[in-house]
């Protein structure tokens, strides 16, 4: 089982744009004071450019009202937020840790500031976190689910079952808990559980490449070959990047025989960037 290339989820972050309205502007909105209105209305201009997709010039838009207030937790929260859309985990870390030091109970920057640590492999501190959102909302689906990650991360598959169990017991109908789930149960050597969740992942949402790819590999485990080409196949139809779906049905293939249609899946994989995987593989191949 260990040669299989498992697809984990990704960490979730709360609603950003609403909840921001909600919290921050909408107060705001009922007794500004006059030499407030210009920050607060770079803010409310820059959360309709983030509404719309505007990541560049909502960035500027908070930044303009930073500059008016710098004590304006809502704008350094949002300001985080564009920063994660471009990928500037650390500077995101540095506003949402400014929010937080302004509202130490802004659990929306809380849980978002743990996925920026998750990405720049803070892992632990994003456990931290997440923890703290807990201890303020203990029935958050979203933060068991990053707790989840964290978990599975750290390769502690029984505590990532519990913690997308956690998850799934807020919001059954949650089909990344449910494909996290069946990964960490997998990889806890159950995967006829495992197979469970992730039936019922791809039947809420059978588009998701990744849920079919991932159950592909359930199937694999359970030697349950034809089950696991049919999901490896539409998860490179639905997806035609996806390596490791090319990666698992080429030595697939070369185990039931199939030498050609074999090597054509391991090219593929090798021209998306697993050469290496695939070099790795190449002893249990019979590919040029």
């Amino acid at each position: 089982m260990h040669r299989f290339r498992i697809g984990g989820p990704v960490i979730l972050l709360l609603s950003l744009i609403a909840l921001a309205m909600s919290i921050g502007c909408g107060a705001a909105r009922k007794a500004s004071p006059p030499e407030d209105r210009n920050a607060r209305g770079a803010l409310d201009d820059g959360l309709r450019a983030l509404e719309s997709g505007q990541t560049d010039s909502a960035l500027a838009l908070f930044t303009e009202a930073l500059d008016l207030e710098p004590t304006l937790a809502e704008a350094h929260y949002n300001r985080g937020l564009c920063r994660q859309k471009r990928n500037e985990q650390v500077l995101a870390v540095l506003d949402y840790t400014e929010a937080i030091r302004l509202r130490p109970d802004f659990s929306e920057a809380l849980n978002n500031r743990g996925a920026a640590r998750f990405e720049i492999g803070e892992v632990d501190l994003a456990r931290d976190d997440w923890e703290a959102v807990l201890a303020l909302h203990p029935d958050s689906a979203q933060v068991h689910f990053n707790l989840g990650r964290y978990y599975a991360e750290k390769r502690q598959w029984n505590r990532a079952v519990i913690q997308y169990g956690e998850a799934l017991a807020q919001v059954s109908e949650f089909p990344r808990a449910l494909n996290g789930r069946g990964i960490a149960l997998l990889r806890a050597g159950r995967p006829e559980e495992a197979l469970e969740d992730l039936n019922r992942a791809v039947g809420m949402d059978p588009s998701r490449s990744l849920y079919l790819y991932n159950r592909g590999v359930v199937h694999e485990a359970l030697d349950e070959y034809a089950e696991a080409l049919s999901d490896y196949t539409r998860a490179v139809e639905l997806d035609p990047s996806l390596g490791p779906a090319y990666l698992n049905r080429g030595l697939l293939y070369q185990r039931l025989g199939s030498k050609d249609l074999g090597c054509m899946d391991l090219g593929q994989a090798c021209e998306l960037g697993l050469c290496d995987r695939y070099r790795q593989m190449q002893r249990m191949s019979e590919c040029p």
